[in-house]
């Protein structure tokens, strides 16, 4: 069965916005267990604080070559997480961007969010408001 996930994104440490102007796959920390063909939402941090992405898993068993390449993804401080001693990292590819304003915190509080700290699985209370919303979605996944 596959997942979806939220995982925040702090633009102050990466411009995700700026990235997908330039490619459509992105190297990510995988801090729990996210896998090929799961679903990845990307929420922004504050100034926009909403889910602005959709991304899949295109591979969870990202090459050293690969994440070299993508050198801003390498962990640099060390995890106090204690499932995973060694930091792995997962290929996401994006499928699309929300409009502004369509999953903004208040809406996905109302659906069950509470902060976003660490990547989650979606909460079930979430799925229906992201099911509606997926008409909206602005496929850019062709670049």
């Amino acid at each position: 069965m596959k997942d979806s996930w939220i995982i925040p994104c702090n633009i102050k440490y990466f411009n995700v916005i700026e990235h997908f102007k330039k490619q459509n796959t992105v190297v990510w920390k995988n801090s729990f267990t996210m896998k090929e063909g799961d679903t990845a939402y990307l929420y922004l941090s504050q100034p926009y604080g909403e889910i602005k992405y959709k991304c899949m898993v295109v591979s969870n068993q990202v090459s050293e070559e690969l994440l070299q390449k993508n050198s801003y993804a390498i962990v640099t401080k060390q995890s106090n997480n204690y499932f995973s001693k060694k930091p792995k990292y997962v290929e996401l590819q994006l499928i699309g961007e929300y409009p502004t304003g369509k999953l903004t915190f208040e809406h996905l509080k109302a659906h069950g969010v509470g902060q976003f700290q660490i990547q989650a699985r979606i909460p079930y209370q979430l799925k229906p408001l992201l099911e509606i919303t997926e008409s909206e979605l602005i496929y850019r996944g062709d670049k």
